[in-house]
């Protein structure tokens, strides 16, 4: 891969042996020598990729993501994710944003806490069943202040869980008289990246 700078969010297509089909990866861009993937162990292309001995090669090629760039203005950013969905934002964090994911176990976040500034995590396997929104209704009053000062709200992960999100933000939205959910995505304020 050539040097250039990577931004988090933008999409590695990577080809496996003996296939023509890319998978894609988010990338998190940690700094300008270290870039993060984030892998499911029971994905396509993950045993590959898995298995690659250090220092070796592998066909790969960056493809922008720019509907999923960190917005770049002084407003407060809600990431939220669950899975593998944490990659990008893993080089996205800053003072202005807040980290919302969920996971089976705490050991699935071990591996980002290095990563994370102020992470807001649940876990679906331990104790009790909690998921990522239920975190939204239990911070519900930082998701509005955060709405209503013109932040952004970033999702990525599991199509189920940007299900179960989106049903939350459009009660919390409703409730508080701030822009329906279609309203924010159209300003741009809502953006998912989900698969």
């Amino acid at each position: 891969m050539s040097e250039k700078k990577i931004q988090s969010g933008a999409l590695l297509g990577v080809y496996p042996p003996d296939e023509n089909v890319e998978r894609y990866y988010s990338v998190a861009s940690i700094s300008a020598t270290e870039l993060v993937l984030v892998i499911k162990r029971t994905g396509v292309c993950s045993h590959f990729l898995g298995n690659l001995a250090e220092g070796s090669g592998f066909e790969a090629f960056v493809k922008p993501n720019p509907t999923f760039y960190c917005p770049v203005d002084d407003k407060p950013v809600l990431m939220i994710a669950n899975g593998t969905g944490i990659a990008p934002f893993l080089g996205m964090q800053s003072s202005k944003s807040v980290l919302y994911w969920g996971g089976r176990h705490w050991t699935d976040f071990e591996l980002f806490s290095n990563y994370c500034n102020t992470p807001n995590v649940v876990f679906s396997r331990e104790k009790e069943l909690v998921y990522v929104q239920d975190l939204l209704l239990k911070r519900e009053v930082e998701v509005v202040n955060l709405l209503s000062s013109g932040g952004t709200v970033m999702i990525c992960g599991s199509l189920t869980m940007l299900s179960g999100v989106m049903e939350v933000l459009g009660k919390i939205t409703a409730s508080h008289q701030l822009p329906s959910v279609d309203e924010l995505k159209k300003q741009g304020r809502i953006l998912a990246d989900c698969y």
